[in-house]
């Protein structure tokens, strides 16, 4: 009888623990993964206000950067000295992206700075570099030239309807994530009408970015994940240092592995869930 007893209280126990590996808290990001450039809708905005020559030689997100960094003053330098590093396409962001990600300044005074910046400077190509800070830092014009990445609508209806709960965390504007938000939900409605609501939790809208203590922290106070999925390696490399400073268990963490290839990165986040975590999908 004992015996008995005591294969049941086993079962018990193995039951809840598979319970736990198969239901997760997720944390997933919109860069690189839940949104991605519209390219063709993109190009005609370049083409209609800027240099088709520009277009058709340059690497214009490269030139995009060179510019911002170029009209960069002292006092952005001394700005981004003291703030985590932060990335966008694998690459350290300059002061105007800083900002907008911090949200320490509205979109509109934004745009308006770094284009009087560009004319007195003298850019190069400086049309065209205007229109692409007008895709990045104007929300209408952000909006048209953004989609959401169907693979990753499907991933997660999947995730939903195997009982995992899904959120939105990144660094990101917090204007342009509830855009971003909201095109999101409406694809998952139209997938599944009885989707669950994203939470979204961005640094624009907590005015700190991944890597400061107050980021992560609400994180984990808000939807303290057992999963989160960055879109680049430094920020792992952040999660894992807050763990240790806070002495608080980490989440457990996936880098999307590809570079403006959502899709991709949909594929490998499905199958390190599956083959790692052993997440039902």
């Amino acid at each position: 009888m004992k015996l008995n007893r005591l294969l049941l209280f086993l079962s018990l126990i193995v039951a809840f623990c598979d319970h736990q590996l198969q239901a997760a808290r997720i944390g997933l990001p919109l860069d690189s993964f839940l949104i991605e450039a519209a390219t063709s809708k993109a190009a005609a905005k370049v083409l209609s206000g800027g240099s088709w020559w520009a277009a058709a030689t340059k690497n214009l997100p490269d030139e995009f950067f060179k510019a911002l960094e170029k009209i960069e003053t002292q006092e952005d330098i001394e700005f981004k000295a003291h703030q985590p590093q932060a990335f966008w396409k694998r690459k350290l962001a300059p002061a105007a992206i800083y900002r907008s990600i911090l949200g320490v300044i509205t979109l509109d005074t934004l745009l308006r700075d770094v284009n009087e910046r560009l004319d007195k400077n003298n850019v190069a190509d400086r049309e065209t570099i205007k229109v692409l800070a007008s895709m990045a830092f104007n929300a209408k014009d952000n909006d048209e030239v953004m989609k959401v990445c169907p693979e990753a609508i499907n991933f997660i209806d999947q995730l939903q309807r195997n009982g995992h709960d899904v959120f939105i965390v990144d660094n990101f504007n917090g204007e342009l994530a509830q855009k971003a938000r909201l095109k999101i939900q409406k694809k998952l409605i139209e997938k599944n009408r009885n989707s669950k609501q994203l939470e979204i939790i961005v640094s624009g809208d907590l005015h700190a970015i991944i890597g400061q203590k107050e980021f992560h922290e609400n994180v984990m106070k808000k939807a303290n994940p057992n999963i989160v999925v960055v879109s680049d390696p430094h920020y792992a490399d952040a999660w894992k240092s807050y763990s240790v400073q806070a002495q608080k268990p980490a989440p457990s963490l996936i880098i999307c592995a590809h570079v403006d290839h959502a899709s991709r990165n949909v594929d490998q986040i499905r199958k390190e869930l599956k083959e790692k975590y052993n997440i039902k999908i």
